[in-house]
Parts: C-alpha cells; sequence; structure tokens
C-alpha cells in the first residue's frame, strides 16, 4: 500500500515542529540556567561587598580541645552524644540517674514559687521517695536527686573547669552533633535540684547548680556554628537559671561574689548577635539543603521537590530566599543597638505565610521557610530582656551587700556594679526600678504593670527585691 504524500507531508511538518520546540526548550532551559547563574553570582558579588557571607566556611569555626569542651565532659558527653555508638551508654547513663523519673516534675518547679511539701507528696505518690524522713520536706525531695548526683556533680565540675563548647552542622545534611534535648534536661535538672537546695538551706550548692546550668545556657548560645534549635535551648535554659535567683534574693542566700560570677555568666549572653548569626547559619544550611533537593527529591515544609524545578530556577529560588532572609528576617532587629522592632514584626506575622509554594518558578519556596523566623525574633528579645534583667538584679545585690541598702537610682550601679544600664529591647526604654510602700524594690520592664503585655507581647518579669539589708 502507497504512502499518501500528504501524511508524509504531514509527519514531517510535525517532526520539524516537535524539532524546533525542543530546540526552544534546550535554548530556554540553557538561557535560564544562565540567568540564574548570573543572579546568583550577583548577589554572592553584593554580599560580599556588604561583607554577608553565604559560605560554609564563614561559620565554622576551629575545633575545640576536648579538656576545654563543656560538651566533651564525662558523663554528659556520652548522656547528649547523637551517634549510635553513644546511645547504649547514654540510655545506661538516663536510667542509672533517674532522668524519665524524674522528668514530669521538671514543670512543677518552673514556676516562679514552690511547695516542697506538695512535691514531697506527689514523688512519694511516684514512688521516688519512700517515706517522709525530714521535717523539711526539701531534705526529702533533695534525696530523690541521689541516683542524679553523680551526672550533675559532673556537669558542675566542667561547667567551673571547661569555659568552651562546640557542636557540628554537617551543611549537607541537617544540623547535627549533640542532643539538645538530653542537655535541655540536665540543665532543668540542675535548675530543679537548685531550687531545692535553697530550700533544705544549701545556698553553696544551690549556687553550683545555677552557675552551671547557666554555664550549659550560654554554651548552647555561643557554640559555632549555632542553629536555631540551640539558640532556643540556650535562652530556655538562661531563663529558668533565673528561677533559683528569685527564691535566693529574699533570703540574701549568696555574697558578693558569688553574685559576681552569676553576673558574668548572663553578661555573656549576646542574645541578638547570637540570633543574627544563627539565622545567617540557618540560610547557609536551607542554601545547601536547597542545591541538594533536587538529587535527594526532598520535602519542604511537607511539600515535594518539583519535577521539573531546573538549575536556573533553583539558583533563582536560592537568590529570593538569601535575599528575603537579609531585607526581611534581618530587619527586624538591631544587635548593634540591642532593638527588636515589634512593629516591622507584626507587620511580616500578618503576611500570608502559606505552606503551599508560590506559583513563580524563581519564587517557588515562596515564604514556607519564613513562617516561624518572626515569633522566634519576638521571643529571643523578650529573653534577652529577662537575661539582662537577672544580671541587673546582681549588680543590685552586689550594691546592697557593699552598701547595706539598695541604691535609690539604678544610675548608681555604673560603673562600679556594671558597665551599663540594659534597655527593654522592644522599646528602647529604661527598666522600671521603684520603691514600693513597704520600703521594697522592683524591678520590671519599661514601666510596665505587673501582668500587663508589653509591646512584644510578652508579660514582663517582675523582680522583688526584699526590704532591709
Amino acid at each position: 500500500m502507497k504512502t499518501s504524500p500528504k501524511l508524509i507531508a504531514f509527519v514531517r511538518k510535525l517532526l520539524l515542529a516537535l524539532a524546533c520546540l525542543a530546540t526552544l526548550a534546550a535554548l530556554f532551559v540553557v538561557v535560564e540556567n544562565w540567568r540564574g547563574d548570573r543572579a546568583w553570582r550577583a548577589l554572592q558579588e553584593d554580599f560580599a561587598r556588604r561583607g554577608a557571607r553565604l559560605d560554609q566556611a564563614a561559620f565554622q569555626s576551629p575545633p575545640v580541645p576536648t579538656e576545654r569542651d563543656i560538651f566533651k565532659a564525662p558523663l554528659l558527653a556520652d548522656l547528649i552524644a547523637k551517634d549510635s555508638a553513644s546511645s547504649i551508654r547514654a540510655k545506661k547513663i538516663r536510667d542509672t540517674a533517674q532522668l524519665n523519673r524524674l522528668e514530669p516534675f521538671f514543670d512543677v518547679v518552673a514556676g516562679p514559687t514552690i511547695d516542697p511539701g506538695a512535691l514531697r507528696e506527689k514523688m512519694k505518690k511516684a514512688g521516688l521517695i519512700a517515706t517522709a524522713s525530714s521535717e523539711n520536706p526539701a531534705v526529702d525531695v533533695l534525696g530523690a536527686f541521689a541516683p542524679a548526683a553523680e551526672l550533675l556533680d559532673s556537669v558542675c565540675r566542667a561547667a567551673r573547669e571547661r569555659d568552651s563548647a562546640s557542636a557540628t552542622i554537617d551543611f549537607s545534611t541537617a544540623p547535627s552533633g549533640i542532643s539538645l534535648g538530653a542537655l535541655f534536661d540536665v540543665g532543668r535538672l540542675l535548675v530543679f535540684r537548685a531550687r531545692m537546695e535553697l530550700a533544705a538551706g544549701k545556698a553553696d550548692a544551690a549556687l553550683a547548680d545555677t552557675f552551671a546550668a547557666l554555664r550549659l545556657g550560654r554554651s548552647c548560645t555561643a557554640s559555632s556554628p549555632k542553629s536555631v534549635l540551640s539558640l532556643l535551648i540556650g535562652q530556655a535554659l538562661a531563663s529558668h537559671a533565673t528561677q533559683p535567683m528569685h527564691d535566693a534574693i529574699p533570703i540574701h542566700a549568696w555574697n558578693e561574689r558569688q553574685f559576681a560570677a552569676l553576673q558574668q555568666q548572663l553578661e555573656g549572653f549576646q542574645s541578638l548577635r547570637d540570633l543574627a548569626e544563627t539565622i545567617r547559619v540557618e540560610r547557609v544550611w536551607a542554601l545547601a539543603f536547597i542545591d541538594a533537593a533536587p538529587s535527594l527529591g526532598s520535602r519542604i515544609s511537607g511539600v515535594d521537590w518539583p519535577w521539573w524545578m531546573i538549575h536556573g530556577w533553583v539558583q533563582q529560588n536560592k537568590v529570593a530566599y538569601a535575599t528575603a532572609i537579609e531585607e526581611q528576617v534581618l530587619s527586624l532587629f538591631s544587635p548593634a543597638d540591642e532593638r527588636i522592632f515589634p512593629e516591622r514584626i507584626d507587620a511580616m506575622s500578618r503576611i500570608p505565610l502559606e505552606v503551599r509554594p508560590s506559583r513563580s518558578p524563581y519564587r517557588w519556596l515562596g515564604n514556607m521557610t519564613l513562617a516561624r523566623l518572626p515569633d522566634f525574633v519576638r521571643a529571643t528579645g523578650a529573653t534577652a530582656n529577662d537575661i539582662e534583667q537577672a544580671a541587673l538584679v546582681c549588680a543590685l545585690e552586689r550594691y546592697r551587700l557593699d552598701h547595706g541598702a539598695y541604691p535609690e537610682k539604678l544610675e548608681s550601679l555604673v560603673p562600679a556594679y556594671c558597665a551599663r544600664l540594659p534597655r527593654d529591647t522592644t522599646d528602647g526604654a529604661s527598666f522600671l526600678y521603684r520603691t514600693l510602700a513597704d520600703g521594697s524594690r522592683q524591678l520590671e520592664v519599661s514601666g510596665q504593670e505587673p501582668g500587663a503585655k508589653n509591646s512584644g507581647h510578652f508579660t514582663p518579669t517582675v523582680w522583688a527585691l526584699p526590704a532591709g539589708a
């Protein structure tokens, strides 16, 4: 059967059209890849001129010697290690210290006041206390810590002897290296024991535990490279570690030298500077993840990486993401001024941070990766206030111990007891320091009434300083 000339002509035209389309598609991909690479190089050059690096080497610090690394301290190193070789040892340490049995009581002692008697009864019901053998219930509660004593005492020694910390981030995969959850448990357990030690009249032991909890928190925030989780855990531990101070102030439990040591630890926290570096580290990690996503078939915020995402569009998404971090997120606060900007945070929070991707292939990631960052900035500002307040309270206590009474004005603390007076991170206002009718003092943020919400949407902490020497 002879093929129709018209059919042959049609097939030729169809093949020619398909060839033209394939050529145009190939040219389109080549051009888009070139545009994407050009945009990425231009961004790198622009960031380099401004001193904002996007390479991994900028955030990798030299290794910390083992003898100086608090995360490598005996027992603690095995407990917080995430490698499989340490998992058996970590479980043995947890079981020996009875961490899982003590953990349900962590939140009980996280509040402003505690009732050792009620706590003793709850621990008796849980089988942690056999009988009430002391008139002071705090002594019996402390007895429940005996299995954890070796671990906690080891951490206290490390806090005194080791001045550095290291955490590992593999930029090709994800933040890794240590179990921050296990580290948080140890810190909370130290705070728990410190509060009971104060109630039992063991002020020096309480100071050692409080100091160790602060050192763990500072180690989390200061370790390099940083991660969002390590910063959050470090800030949370710092806030928890101020609770024993609330207990110690009314009973004048510590001397000037001891308050000076605590003040030094608290002043070591650079919350907003650490926040800026953390966000930049997270940006580098996210850019590495975006580079690897096409070959790994990864998911972002529960959305599959699209098969049609060509190299040039990957580069454009990196440009859009890096620019959004620089222009939107890092503009929400100023480390140099020690300020966050609640109005900007609120404005960004109102932007629909949708989980579904953008329609533009250049901005396919859309706002998915930015969703939680405004609240992260807000929380860091509030925690910075808490830490600054606690450091100022240490300075006030040192003044009282030297002069027999608290100063009439906060300005009297400078420069002998603190280098400068802190200000509220949310509005730049001075902390409110006032004398009540009974002669006691109060220190709080920005003059907000107790229980009121400040401009950062957080309830300010009020420190009560008793009357009399």
